[in-house]
């Protein structure tokens, strides 16, 4: 079972603690690992995104640049 569906399922059963056993100490314990378990995840991609990000973007602006001299040439040839 994928970590994602673990929590969502601690939220679940914290909302039928509360909504239909009205039992609000079930709720908060079941309900504190779910949002960490929603909230960590998210903080991970987004350091590992800026991570990946870091790494690509030389790559690309290497590309935008090489991309840029053939179109000057272009330009150049179809100007004279």
């Amino acid at each position: 079972m994928r970590k994602t569906a673990l929590t969502t399922a601690f939220l679940t059963g914290a909302t039928f603690a509360f909504i239909y056993a009205e039992m609000i100490p079930l709720m908060i314990i079941l309900a504190i690992p779910g949002f960490i378990g929603w909230y960590l995840p998210y903080m991970l991609y987004k350091k590992i995104r800026a991570k990946k990000n870091s790494a690509v973007m030389p790559l690309v602006e290497s590309q935008y640049d090489a991309l840029y001299a053939v179109c000057e040439k272009g330009h150049a040839l179809l100007a004279e």
